[in-house]
């Protein structure tokens, strides 16, 4: 699997790279600052930020004309954001039920 992302890699196009490191910096940006960054009341690019790397990405990957980029572009983001939603409520739940400390003000 290494070497094949490998050669994708290798034989893709500017314009299929520039899609795909859109794509991997969006959906892990959205789970690093949604678990992470939020806990310390941080925020590195904001919800408007994050909606315009999605567009972008979106655009991009529709120009490579590869339908799985395109659905990793459109869907992967989507599905980030609402699995980091559901955890950190879930872990805003244990927080306060297991160890009160009540995160709710954030």
């Amino acid at each position: 699997m290494l070497n094949s992302m490998k050669t994708y890699w290798k034989t893709a196009d500017w314009i299929k790279r520039i899609s795909c490191c859109l794509t991997f910096f969006v959906i892990f940006g959205i789970f690093f600052e949604g678990l992470v960054l939020e806990s310390f009341n941080l925020s590195m690019l904001g919800y408007q930020g994050f909606y315009v790397l999605y567009v972008v990405a979106m655009i991009c990957s529709f120009f490579t004309k590869k339908w799985q980029l395109i659905l990793l572009a459109i869907i992967g983001p989507i599905a980030a954001w609402a699995f980091t939603i559901g955890l950190a409520e879930v872990l805003w739940h244990y927080l306060l039920k297991w160890f009160d400390i009540d995160i709710s003000y954030r």
